[in-house]
């Protein structure tokens, strides 16, 4: 998981992780992205309904697919 403080998306999951979460929905617009060496990656987003972390309950949390 990378908690990246300059994105406005909850979360940036591996898409093996993101597969193994139930009640999730797939955006159909998908995050372009920009590194520090000008490389563009387009990534997919996902809407997950309701997410318990440490049973904390979440609502409609954006995901984004986290590519290395």
């Amino acid at each position: 998981m990378t908690l990246d403080t300059g994105t406005k998306e909850a979360l940036h999951l591996p898409i093996e992780l993101i597969d193994k979460i139930p009640n999730k929905s797939e955006n159909s617009q998908k995050i372009r992205s920009i590194d520090l060496s000008g490389n563009m990656t387009e990534s997919r987003t996902f809407i997950i309904n309701e997410l318990e972390l440490n049973s904390f309950i979440f609502k409609r949390v954006e995901v984004v697919e986290y590519k290395n």
